[in-house]
């Protein structure tokens, strides 16, 4: 058996850290329209704008983030999926 190292995400939005093993989602609230910046430890990634967003880790590639049309991570990868949702 193969040993797999799972990723973990932490996220800060509005000044509170968030944990989660799979997924976090953002928004998806009917009446969400929200704008901000996306930033890793080197800095600015890009803008978003929209309804929500998904950042998922490989394990949890399959979740949320497959059913709003995100990309399939193989188990073993290093990156993260963000998935923008209108």
């Amino acid at each position: 058996h193969e040993k797999v190292d799972l990723k973990m995400i932490i996220a800060k939005y509005n000044d509170k850290e968030y944990y989660a093993f799979n997924e976090i989602l953002i928004g998806n609230n009917i009446s969400d329209w929200i704008y901000f910046d996306i930033i890793d430890k080197d800095g600015i990634i890009g803008e978003f704008k929209g309804g929500g967003v998904i950042f998922a880790t490989p394990q949890g590639s399959t979740g949320i983030n497959k059913s709003a049309g995100g990309v399939i991570l193989p188990l073993m990868s290093k990156d993260w999926v963000v998935t923008g949702i209108l």
